[in-house]
């Protein structure tokens, strides 16, 4: 009677401790959701400000249209590649593609800048000026919760990863977050 009633507290026990691994890997599951779409939000006004941005910049650099054109096919790619994880930031090839196609962006944006300044265009082009602080601004935002989203995209895979969340994840089809790597800058990109 005894080994039944044991038997019987050591079911509990391993279905509770199941449970709360469950439980625990859906709250996580949603953090990383919930932080991915934080960061889709400054990555799409970024993308909104650009032709913007561009337009602006034309007048005063009128002799760089390569530059623009570039920065412009940035954009667009950034933004075809934002639709895709949207739907599952689970999905490592899109994941991977957004980090990709929004480094490539940075750095067409960061010549772009640089472009300005060596003109002195924001020194004397006030709204130039002021897009680009703009921008400047949501790229530090965008910074900041690409960390925050990488950080819940850890916190997720490792819980994921020990016992007992690797057999709940096997059971129930838990897939691996996926990180959103940076694209190194080199000195001669920008």
């Amino acid at each position: 009677m005894e080994s039944i009633i044991v038997g019987i507290l050591l079911a509990l026990f391993i279905l509770s401790w199941a449970v709360g691994a469950y439980k625990r890997l859906l709250l996580l599951q949603r953090q990383v959701r919930q932080a991915f779409a934080k960061l889709e939000t400054p990555l799409k006004q970024r993308h909104e400000k650009v032709p913007v941005l561009v337009e602006t910049a034309r007048a005063c650099l009128d002799d760089e249209r390569e530059l623009l054109e570039a920065v412009i096919e940035a954009r667009n790619r950034a933004q075809e590649a934002l639709v895709l994880p949207a739907l599952s930031p689970f999905n490592r090839d899109a994941v991977q593609r957004v980090a990709a196609s929004e480094g490539e962006l940075d750095l067409a944006l960061a010549r772009l800048f640089t472009a300005c300044r060596s003109k002195g265009e924001l020194a004397v082009n006030a709204p130039l000026a002021g897009l680009v602080d703009q921008v400047g601004a949501l790229n530090t935002q965008i910074g900041f919760l690409r960390d925050a989203y990488n950080d819940s995209t850890r916190q997720y895979n490792v819980v994921r990863k020990l016992v007992p969340g690797i057999l709940v994840a096997v059971v129930f089809a838990f897939t691996p977050a996926a990180p959103m790597g940076l694209v190194p800058v080199r000195r001669n990109q920008i």
